[in-house]
């Protein structure tokens, strides 16, 4: 340790950042110089690991337990890395739910190793002007970093029927949450509203408005993809419509030729971003079509499971694909062709979203309401 210190920070610097999360937060407890040295460098936390960038990493739940007497699930949180090498997944357990004011999420999205939770959050309506009904509705909830183990409980926001996304912009290391809802005075727009993480305000209402019926062509429970620095959603005529959130401006963008023209389909295809590219995954009872957007619309796979979501791409330029007829994970060679390999996941899980561990601080972007998960429910296992 005594020759490691006597380094210049900046060769410090370098030598800790290309050490697992893990690693590095067990460090922080053994010595003093290194932990001063990570709270020196804010880079440190504001950026993906050099080690995170070469791992193929998930965050996604799975229902633990049911308690007859509190009436709500316990979510298990999993972390797990795809070693392609091995063609097999590693998991760590991650429990954090029980500092979670509501119970029923799911995620919405991660970036750079926050996560934000979708929540259902109770609204009253009436019904004929007399009575009143609850309605569930799905909202932005909480942000959540579980290696730091902070979390933000977003404001309640107002209004039904939304869609919902998570983002950053790295221009201005800003992190901004999402929503799009029908305006009463304009039903045939989406009005915007947006949380910046750490800006003080809260929500706060955009002057760009999505010109389509949110009610009459999105899912009421459709979840915007994050890539490209915009959050894109598709509506079930197959319009793709992207929200920038630099400039926080609409973009339509130029659909694949499977997706449909004027009818709705909703259940045949799905808007996913494998790679850091946007992909649009084409359901059919013959096979299935992963189509991706570089310059060009591309037909990447065919012949998938109809059964099948695909994952991620894999650093070779294969495709995992996690199937939910007998929930295991495939794995598809690069060519387009019906040949895959099984993977060896160990559990039967619900996939969820790509997901690198990080430092990032929500109190050091600016949230001063951040709190602290409880001890005992958070950690890897």
């Amino acid at each position: 340790m005594g020759n490691f210190n006597s380094l210049p920070h900046d060769i410090m610097f370098d030598i800790l950042s290309r050490l697992p999360i893990e690693s590095v937060l067990e460090y922080k407890l053994v010595s003093k110089p290194w932990r001063n040295l990570i709270r020196q460098y804010p880079s440190f936390s504001q950026t993906n690991h050099l080690d995170s960038a070469r791992k193929l990493s998930f965050i996604f739940d799975t229902p633990d337990c049911y308690e007859e007497d509190l009436f709500w699930f316990n979510e298990v949180y999993t972390y797990t890395e795809y070693n392609e090498n091995l063609n097999c997944f590693i998991t760590r357990s991650l429990r954090m739910s029980s500092s979670l004011p509501n119970k029923f999420c799911y995620i919405l999205g991660s970036c750079n190793g926050l996560i934000c939770f979708n929540a259902s959050l109770d609204r009253k309506t009436k019904a004929n002007n007399q009575s009143l009904l609850l309605l569930s509705v799905y909202e932005p909830a909480y942000i959540c970093n579980p290696v730091t183990r902070e979390y933000l409980v977003l404001p309640k926001p107002v209004g039904n029927k939304v869609l919902t996304g998570f983002g950053y912009t790295p221009s201005t290391n800003e992190y901004k949450v999402v929503r799009i809802f029908n305006s009463r005075t304009e039903p045939n727009f989406g009005s915007v509203q947006v949380y910046t993480l750490g800006s003080g305000v809260g929500w706060r209402n955009v002057k760009a408005k999505m010109e389509y019926d949110v009610n009459g062509t999105y899912s009421r429970d459709q979840f915007g993809v994050f890539a490209n620095g915009s959050v894109h959603w598709v509506s079930c005529r197959g319009i793709i419509v992207a929200f920038h959130l630099a400039d926080e401006e609409f973009l339509v963008l130029r659909p694949p030729p499977c997706l449909p023209h004027g009818n709705r389909f909703p259940l045949l295809f799905k808007l996913l971003v494998l790679g850091d590219c946007i992909c649009v995954y084409f359901c059919r009872y013959q096979g299935s079509e992963l189509w991706v957007l570089k310059k060009n619309w591309n037909k990447e796979f065919s012949n998938l499971s109809r059964f099948e979501k695909p994952i991620t791409f894999t650093k070779s330029g294969g495709l995992l694909c996690y199937n939910y007829g007998d929930k295991n994970v495939y794995h598809y060679a690069p060519e387009a062709s019906p040949s895959r390999m099984l993977v060896d996941f160990g559990k039967n899980f619900e996939f969820g979203v790509p997901h690198n561990n990080t430092l990032v601080s929500l109190k050091a972007l600016g949230e001063k309401d951040a709190k602290l998960l409880d001890s005992f429910a958070n950690g890897y296992h």
